[in-house]
């Protein structure tokens, strides 16, 4: 079961903007602190999601969005701008068909793991 509460790892401010994000990946110690965060984009302009992103630079996370491929241009030129373009190297883009790939190929993977180990007997 997948669980929306956030680990109250830091100050309530900064807890309330990642519970806004769309995904939160927390790394696998003790000290549950934001690994990824990603944000998926289909229609608007990326500039909310940058500016919700960019409120938590201080935590050693990577940040990521994920949209259509077409919008990859709009992020570059998001990503040129300020205060965006002083940290271009924690923003990464995504494709939804990206995305999809590597999704459908994390399935595959585990269908042929459990017929490989035979775990679905």
């Amino acid at each position: 079961m997948w669980d929306k509460k956030i680990p109250h790892f830091t100050y309530p401010n900064l807890v309330r903007i990642i519970s806004k994000s769309d995904v939160v990946w927390f790394g696998k110690t003790h000290l549950l602190f934001p690994k990824i965060i990603f944000e998926i984009e289909s229609t608007t302009d990326f500039r909310n999601s940058l500016l919700k992103m960019y409120q938590l630079l201080s935590f050693n996370s990577r940040f990521i969005l994920v949209a259509p491929e077409n919008k990859y241009g709009l992020f570059q030129n998001r990503m040129a701008q300020e205060p965006f373009n002083g940290e271009k190297d924690r923003f990464q883009f995504r494709s939804f068909e990206k995305t999809a790939q590597l999704y459908f190929s994390a399935v595959n993977h585990y269908q042929l793991r459990s017929q490989f180990l035979d775990l679905e007997a």
